[in-house]
């Protein structure tokens, strides 16, 4: 009987160090499913980065055309003081021809 009890007792620390063994393996799998939930929120988080560093980059790029525009304008400017610099040349040769055929009525008058 004693032994029968032994050898109960034996198959019941067994089943109970099984039993403590497989509590211990879903504790490793439940923490390697939180390292894997840490590393897919990880994963979302450089997602939310990389989606930052285009919309820097959009950004950065509206920048580059915002400032090709603004040379545009500055050119622009340069052209129209150029068109300024030629109204007054072409003004200047109106008051020359005047001129000239002013002296050319005086050469006839007086000639």
């Amino acid at each position: 009987m004693a032994m029968r009890v032994a050898g109960a007792g034996k198959k019941a620390g067994a089943a109970l160090g099984g039993a403590v063994a497989g509590a211990a393996l879903l504790l490793v799998a439940l923490a390697g499913a939180a390292l894997l939930l840490v590393a897919l929120v990880g994963a979302a988080v450089l997602l939310v980065a990389l989606a930052g560093a285009a919309v820097l980059l959009v950004a950065l790029a509206g920048a580059a055309v915002l400032l090709v525009a603004l040379v545009g304008a500055a050119v622009l400017l340069v052209a129209l003081v150029g068109a300024a610099v030629l109204l007054v040349a072409l003004a200047g040769a109106a008051v020359l021809m005047v001129a000239l055929a002013a002296a050319a009525l005086l050469l006839l008058w007086w000639g």
